[in-house]
């Protein structure tokens, strides 16, 4: 048995395909992590772009759905309860049974800080809430379609705009861009103010 050699592995060959198995290890931990970080990014991406579209849906869906109501004031002067400057608008409009109970709500779009709001409250209750839509709002902009063109207000009009344009741009410097249609029809009485 002198010289005679045994089946097996020696100690150094064993260490050294442990350090190749380890560095293999390394390798390949890190290749995982990098796809794993790939694939969270792409889903963040996606689920914005998804979070976006469902905002712009249900932004467009309130204003096409705004209400001609007319109110009249404690000077007698009627008008819509439609009110459209260049960094907000209000209105009435339904809201969704499965957001909020059934019926119409005053409805308010501003920016509040870097956020944009949905102020709402229905006609049957004086007591306003609000509720963060998108943060992350650099600047908002509104803009009403009547007959002599775009116009910045819409103030104390008989009619609703033909249009209603909102455009935002966000911190990230995404624009963001929708044009509704208030597809109301005649005006009708509402609450006295």
């Amino acid at each position: 048995m002198n010289g005679a050699r045994h089946g097996g592995f020696t100690l150094v060959e064993l260490l050294v395909a442990l350090a190749l198995l380890a560095l293999l290890m390394v390798t390949l931990h890190g290749g995982l992590r990098a796809i794993g970080q790939g694939w969270e990014r792409s889903y963040h991406a996606a689920r914005t772009v998804a979070d976006r579209d469902h905002l712009r849906h249900l932004l467009r869906a309130r204003l096409e759905q705004a209400r001609p109501l007319r109110v009249t004031d404690g000077s007698g002067r009627t008008y819509l309860q439609f009110t459209g400057t260049r960094e907000s608008v209000h209105f009435v409009t339904p809201l969704p049974q499965q957001l909020l109970p059934g019926g119409d709500y005053r409805i308010g779009l501003t920016l509040h800080e870097d956020a944009l709001v949905l102020g709402y409250e229905p006609l049957w209750w004086d007591q306003p809430r609000e509720a963060s839509l998108l943060i992350g709002v650099q600047s908002i902009r509104f803009d009403y379609l009547g007959a002599d063109g775009w116009r910045d207000e819409w103030l104390h009009e008989q009619v609703l705009p033909a249009l209603i344009r909102l455009q935002l741009v966000l911190a990230d410097g995404a624009q963001f861009e929708l044009i509704a249609e208030p597809k109301a029809g005649t005006p009708e009485a509402g609450h006295g103010l």
